[in-house]
């Protein structure tokens, strides 16, 4: 549809009014034959206004009397009668010409570089490595070869799992992937023994295989064996190195203490608003004010960008709107209930966080005390039941990797 309107602003289009008992019939006339109209508001039961293209009209004003409506030109837009209202301004023309071949011309180099996807790499590192693989601000695009440019960077940076950079105009959209931690993988041959993620005491134990150490009831603290893959034997048997495996479920506790007040800050927004521009051509930055900061004690920053694109490819010029919304500073008073239920909410909630994947609450007790008239106290104890088995490689003593050696060699 919008492809259509540019069509009809390249050859010409007429707004129109169409005034008559049904104002409808004429539409139907223009679907029936194929005419694109486009932007219809109805003005009143009997009067419509839409806009049609100069040939549309010409083929349908005939059929307005057949209708019964009455047909009505309320202006003429459109390049064509742009161009003749100025076909004497033979500068102005010249000017617009040599203008739009500009754009071209600057459309043909990177102007812009967006990176979406990062979370730990920087940008600043990723744009610095962008460059030595040979892309830049400046760069001329059609020189840039994206699947080389994917596997160099994939290379010369190791954190990066996949990359792809999409051509926009003259903007470049680079879309990263950085790679995830690889766990430990553990073969069924490893020897291997459980030891303890966290202290606790031991509530619970499935143990598939290797020697139990602790028994329900011990207290074992943080790296304490829990499970050994050491098998031995006083009958001459030979020591057997295992993969221990196992769940080893303990109680554990966590323990926050934090201090919060009764007087709550809250922002609110004034009638006081200053908007700052910065103009960006073709990789330059042009700032439109001195101070980048306003006289404002407190305030809230937004920053929208409006690019000019044509057919959604960048043409490198961008307006940068800042805004910044004057706020007040509000203390309000909350009652003691409400600071203390919303205290032990937020260190309950970061308790959780610390706790193991797929533990259990147990319960949770909570006490307070008041520092001062305005200031509480709060402390959580939280109890879990959690699987505290952390499986752990071992390296076998020397002693007895020598005789497999010499089995070997002879």
């Amino acid at each position: 549809m919008l492809f259509s309107q540019f069509i009809c602003y390249l050859k010409g289009y007429l707004v129109v009014q169409i005034s008559g008992r049904f104002p409808e019939r004429f539409l139907n006339v223009c679907a029936a034959r194929g005419i694109y109209v486009w932007d219809i508001v109805r003005l009143s039961e009997s009067t419509i206004r839409l806009k049609i293209s100069i040939r549309g009209f010409k083929m349908l004003r005939h059929s307005a009397s057949k209708t019964g409506v009455r047909l009505k030109i309320l202006a003429k837009c459109g390049l064509p009668i742009t161009l003749n209202k100025h076909k004497g301004r033979k500068m102005l023309l010249g000017g617009i010409i040599i203008f739009m071949l500009g754009i071209m011309a600057l459309n043909l180099f990177i102007w812009d570089i967006e990176i979406v996807g990062n979370n730990e790499l920087s940008k600043a590192v990723i744009l610095k490595n962008l460059e030595e693989c040979g892309l830049s601000i400046g760069k001329l695009r059609f020189n840039i070869d994206q699947k080389k440019l994917k596997n160099d960077m994939l290379i010369k940076t190791p954190s990066l799992s996949w990359l792809w950079a999409e051509k926009r105009g003259s903007k470049i959209i680079v879309s990263v992937k950085e790679k995830k931690a690889i766990p430990e993988i553990f073969n069924a041959d490893d020897y291997c023994s459980l030891v303890a993620a966290k202290d606790g005491v031991i509530h619970s134990m499935i143990v598939r295989n290797g020697l139990p150490v602790v028994k329900i009831g011990d207290s074992v603290q943080k790296n304490s064996l829990l499970v050994s893959g050491v098998i031995s034997s006083e009958r001459n048997v030979p020591t057997r190195y295992l993969n221990a495996d196992g769940e080893i479920y303990a109680r554990t506790w966590y323990e926050i203490t934090k201090a919060f007040s009764k007087i709550h800050t809250v922002k609110e927004k004034t009638d006081n608003i200053l908007k700052k521009y910065s103009l960006t051509l073709f990789g330059k930055r042009i700032n439109f004010y001195k101070n980048p900061e306003p006289d404002f004690t407190e305030y809230e920053k937004t920053e929208k960008d409006y690019e000019l694109s044509l057919f959604k490819n960048y043409l490198g010029i961008t307006l940068t709107v800042n805004t910044f919304n004057e706020v007040k500073l509000v203390d309000t008073l909350l009652s003691e209930d409400a600071v203390i239920a919303d205290g032990i909410r937020k260190i309950e909630e970061e308790i959780d966080l610390s706790a193991l994947p797929d533990s259990e609450l147990v319960k949770t007790t909570p006490s307070y005390n008041f520092i001062d008239d305005d200031t509480i106290e709060i402390t959580v104890v939280a109890e879990y039941i959690e699987n505290i088995a952390q499986k752990v490689k071992m390296e076998k003593p020397e002693e007895e990797l020598l005789p497999q050696a010499n089995e070997q060699s002879e």
